[in-house]
């Protein structure tokens, strides 16, 4: 008795029939194994730059609502000094705007990477200098010891230049955040 052997490639097809052309369901799985995870991998991506922008914007929010009610309870005025990439608090001592310092709450503060802040006073679009030491072009929003507020929307940007979010506030004080996915 003669036995043929039949050899068996390592993907489970056997080489009987060179004509035969195809991928075992082994093959296809694995491959979309391997989209899933690039696409996944992305999207994570994409949530990690979306939560970052959040958290800056939510902590923006606060800080100026804090500033707000801190002017109110101590009858000094505040304001917060808006650049492209970072934002300081000021305060209203002997008739000169000094800076917040030996307070953690006020210090500087400086956006992540691949973000930056669009400024409308009071209706009129301003561009927030990338120079800190400029002082003609650096833009302030004012917390005053009334509870007024001069009038503003900031727009959170990535470097898409796509707004993610909007804070703005009102003459009164009323200070919010929008989210705005452009």
């Amino acid at each position: 008795m003669v036995r043929a052997l039949i050899p068996i490639l390592a993907t489970g097809r056997t080489n009987n029939n060179p004509d035969r052309q195809g991928f075992t369901l082994l093959e296809l799985l694995v491959v979309l194994i391997i989209i899933g995870i690039v696409i996944s991998s992305i999207s994570l991506s994409i949530d990690t730059r979306r939560q970052k922008a959040g958290i800056e914007a939510e902590r923006f929010t606060t800080l100026l609502n804090l500033a707000g009610q801190e002017a109110i309870l101590t009858a000094t005025e505040y304001a917060v000094e808006i650049h492209s990439g970072k934002y300081r608090f000021y305060r209203l001592q002997q008739d000169r705007w000094q800076l917040v310092q030996g307070n953690d709450v006020f210090r500087p503060r400086h956006l992540p990477e691949n973000f930056h802040f669009d400024l409308l006073l009071s209706g009129k679009p301003m561009s927030p200098s990338a120079n800190s030491d400029s002082r003609r072009r650096a833009h302030r929003i004012y917390l005053l010891s009334s509870g007024e507020v001069t009038p503003f929307e900031l727009s959170l940007k990535d470097n898409s230049n796509r707004s993610l979010y909007t804070i703005s506030g009102s003459r009164q004080g009323n200070i919010s955040l929008d989210k705005r996915e452009k």
